[in-house]
This record gives C-alpha cells, sequence and structure tokens, in this order.
C-alpha cells in the first residue's frame, strides 16, 4: 500500500510540476506531451477555474489531439473538452470560436447520448 501511494504522489507531483511551470510561460510545455489527454484536461479545469483562459485553452488543445488521436477515441471525453474549450474561448471574447466549437460538442453528444439526453439540455 504504501509504494502505490508514493506512485500516486509522484503522479500528482509530475501533473503540478508541468502546471507550474507552464503557468510561468503562459504556454503549455514540451513535457505536458508526456501526460495523458485526462490529465492535460484536468489541468486545462484548473486554469479556467483560475480565469487564465489562454493557458486553458492551450491544455484543451493538447488534450484534443491526444483524444482525437487515439486508437479508440473516447467521443465523451472529446466533448468535454471542446465544451470547457469554448469556455476558454469565451472568456478570451472569441465567441464565434466558442460557438464553432461548442456546436461540435453538441453533434458528438447527439450522436453518442441521443438528442432527448439530460446532458444536452442545458446546450440548446
Amino acid at each position: 500500500m504504501g509504494i502505490s501511494l508514493t506512485i500516486v504522489h509522484l503522479a500528482v507531483l509530475h501533473v503540478g510540476l508541468a502546471v507550474c511551470r507552464q503557468a510561468a510561460s503562459g504556454e503549455p510545455q514540451s513535457d505536458t506531451q508526456s501526460l495523458s489527454a485526462t490529465e492535460l484536461h484536468n489541468a486545462g479545469v484548473r486554469s479556467l477555474d483560475k480565469g487564465d483562459y489562454r493557458s486553458a485553452e492551450a491544455y484543451f488543445l493538447v488534450a484534443l489531439r491526444k483524444w482525437e488521436g487515439a486508437a479508440a477515441p473516447d467521443l465523451l471525453s472529446i466533448a468535454s473538452t471542446l465544451e470547457n474549450l469554448s469556455a476558454a474561448y469565451g472568456g478570451q471574447a472569441r465567441f464565434l470560436d466558442a460557438i464553432s466549437v461548442c456546436m461540435r460538442a453538441i453533434d458528438i453528444r447527439e450522436r453518442v447520448q441521443g438528442r432527448d439526453h439530460a446532458d444536452l439540455a442545458f446546450m440548446r
């Protein structure tokens, strides 16, 4: 149990260091390429929560490339990342970009979950 806990702490530290380096520069570092799409998405959410929309956008774009490049893409994760990317664009007053990626997220959710799914209720 102690070893697995240490591994988890190291993983958290690795992500935390990447986030700190990114925050200092405003752009994702090359070492973010070693992070999973989920880790990148979560780092983007943290940046979004802090109001750092440019950094959030960068994280979400890298996460999207990873999700979309997977052998079996997780479409709902792609939709979620697109929704958050839309918020990052909105925070930068890039409203046409925000609408475009939000519409793409809606299309994915409609295909995967169906038009009447509760996740789509707030998007209409």
